[in-house]
């Protein structure tokens, strides 16, 4: 049973929640299936490395304040997990975006749904100025997305995933 507490905002088809201990199993799929983390790029996550990083995001979600906000998308009708987005606050630098989609759900228009969803609710919720995302330049699905809904300034070269991606962003006045 979700509460009213955890649900941070909804789209027509999605519930965007706080990450609860029933979504192991999806966030397992997720981040085991060589498709989904070749779209970053990243490594494959053993069971291990799963548990310890669920683990960290459910105990995240103690803290409203906390600057990585990352949370459960929710099918509506079907309450399947979908995958995971969020919000994270980088260093005054503004709130970069995020989403991560199981396989399935792909090229169905959830990942641009999410991601206005995500867009408004920086802007009427959390009082965002910037608004940023990161895409691996062969991830043409994201980078078309963010093409849609922010504004490219650049390509560079991330040390975190050794890849090259498109950076996007949307001021905000």
């Amino acid at each position: 049973m979700k509460t009213k507490s955890q649900i941070r905002f909804e789209t027509d088809r999605l519930l965007i929640r706080e990450i609860l201990p029933k979504d192991f199993d999806g966030y397992v799929k997720l981040h085991t299936n060589k498709n989904v983390t070749d779209s970053i790029p990243m490594p494959l996550w053993d069971m291990e490395k799963c548990k310890s990083e669920f683990s960290n995001r459910i105990k995240e979600t103690i803290n409203p304040n906390r600057e990585r906000k990352i949370w459960t998308i929710e099918h509506k009708s079907t309450n399947e997990f979908i995958g995971l987005c969020g919000l994270l606050f980088e260093n005054n630098q503004g709130h970069e975006l995020a989403y991560r989609l199981c396989e399935p759900f792909w090229n169905k228009g959830y990942a641009t749904e999410v991601s206005k969803g995500l867009i408004h609710y920086a802007i009427s919720n959390l009082k965002a100025k910037r608004i940023f995302a990161d895409a691996y330049i062969e991830n043409k699905a994201s980078n078309l997305i963010l093409e849609k809904l922010l504004h490219f300034t650049s390509k560079s070269y991330s040390e975190k995933y050794g890849c090259w991606d498109n950076h996007y962003e949307l001021l905000v006045t």
